[in-house]
């Protein structure tokens, strides 16, 4: 992908990331992502500036130091968490702040060969804090999927590296409507389509759903919150974790 069209896609997610978390003038914002998706990152941080942001925090984490814990730290040692991890996700939810979380698959194969049990005790990035904080809709977020040359040779393990980067981008694009003449505008009508739903399915008070097919036979519980059923706070709070396929 040459670099001008690098930029070009990079400030097109990050211009529908911010108007995913529906970042309002005045807010902090946390940019997470993990290292290998700096350029998506700084791309993100300008388009909550230029929608008027007060301050944007990016947080970087690294799977590979994760890796090191696991393999030499005392296994006792590994659910430790230190406070200000889960100080900072509620100080800022205290300032009605918004998250946005940058997910790609930059290291598939970084965990491989550790012993799982391990694994499980080691819960970062994420911070039982922020669990609190999505409950309470004291934040605007959103989840956004951001490319990486590893996710594309994973995807795409028989196309040359380029050109896997590349139709991953063009996946990416697809499913975030980003071929749309409008982005945004497709996602606002598509979340009103989906916040209908919600209210529909709030108003039967069902206790489950059940997704039967061919090889799926699934049931989901559901959970009515005091009444507000499955609103969201925000009514674009859920654009960009929504994928395509899920919801046409």
């Amino acid at each position: 992908m040459r670099s001008r069209e690098a930029r070009n896609v990079f400030t097109r997610l990050a211009e529908l990331s911010v108007h995913g978390a529906n970042v309002q003038e005045g807010q902090i914002v946390l940019v997470a992502a993990e290292i290998g998706l700096e350029e998506q990152a700084r791309a993100t941080a300008e388009a909550a500036y230029k929608r008027g942001a007060k301050f944007v925090d990016v947080a970087y984490f690294d799977p590979y130091l994760k890796r090191v814990r696991i393999e030499s730290a005392s296994p006792d040692t590994l659910d430790f968490v230190p406070q200000w991890y889960g100080e900072r996700v509620l100080e800022h939810a205290e300032q009605n702040g918004a998250r946005i979380s940058l997910r790609g698959v930059t290291a598939p194969n970084v965990m491989d060969g550790l012993d799982k049990s391990l694994l499980g005790k080691d819960m970062l990035p994420s911070v039982k804090e922020t669990f609190k904080v999505i409950s309470e809709r004291t934040t605007n977020w959103c989840f956004v999927p951001a490319a990486h040359p590893a996710w594309a040779t994973l995807v795409h393990p028989d196309l040359p590296a380029d050109e896997a980067y590349e139709q991953l981008w063009r996946e990416l694009e697809h499913v975030l409507r980003l071929d749309e003449p409008d982005p945004l505008a497709a996602w606002d009508e598509r979340m009103a389509v989906l916040n209908d739903y919600a209210a529909r399915l709030t108003e039967r008070r069902f206790d489950a759903i059940e997704l039967r097919g061919p090889g799926t036979e699934l049931t989901i519980a559901l959970l009515h919150a005091g009444g507000r059923g499955f609103e969201s706070r925000r009514s674009r709070q859920s654009a960009c974790k929504s994928a395509r396929s899920v919801a046409d």
